[in-house]
């Protein structure tokens, strides 16, 4: 068995794409998925799965959302592996140690057609920072995301990928719950 993480991108903000974590838990028991614990209310999801494909959970996980539960939403599968990966290539851990809400991770669906569309002039955004890797952007963002020009830039730029943000606190605790598995 495989363990994964979704990521689901923009349901309960706002009040808006309303979804009860204990229905995105039932949905992926229901989708052949085992063990489903999630965290926080803002689509994170860890499971196991004897499937391999993780596009294609992915996909059937959005579209039973859908179907299922009208909410819409962008779901990015990563494996256990992939996510541990990520934290162990963070640019910023000495940042994130300190205040793990100042260092995000946006996943990407993909890379982007031209890599070169999250090239930046650091002098232009400083004190923030970015570093693209493979398929995420680590960003170390001191005064906030709420106020960041750079996450604000970034977001416009991937306009043929979709991607979804957690902080650094966020992904510690999926880190966190897929240890304890």
């Amino acid at each position: 068995m495989t363990t994964y993480v979704a990521l689901l991108r923009g349901v309960n903000v706002g009040g808006h794409n309303r979804l009860a974590m204990a229905d995105l838990r039932a949905l992926l028991t229901d989708l052949g998925h085992s063990d489903p614990r999630t965290y926080l209310q803002s689509g994170n999801a860890v499971f196991s799965s004897d499937r391999t494909d993780a596009d294609d959970i992915g996909r059937e996980l959005a579209q039973r959302l859908s179907d299922d539960l009208d909410v819409t939403a962008t779901v990015m599968i990563r494996t256990a592996d992939e996510l541990t990966a990520v934290a162990a290539a963070n640019p910023y851990s000495e940042p994130a140690d300190a205040d793990p809400t100042k260092v995000h991770v946006a996943f990407l669906s993909a890379e982007p057609a031209d890599p070169s569309v999250f090239d930046v002039e650091p002098d232009d955004y400083a004190p923030e920072e970015l570093t693209p890797r493979d398929r995420v952007l680590y960003l170390h963002l001191p005064d906030g995301i709420g106020r960041s020009r750079l996450a604000d830039d970034v977001s416009r730029r991937a306009s043929d990928v979709d991607m979804t943000v957690r902080n650094w606190r966020t992904v510690a605790r999926l880190l966190d719950l897929i240890a304890s598995r």
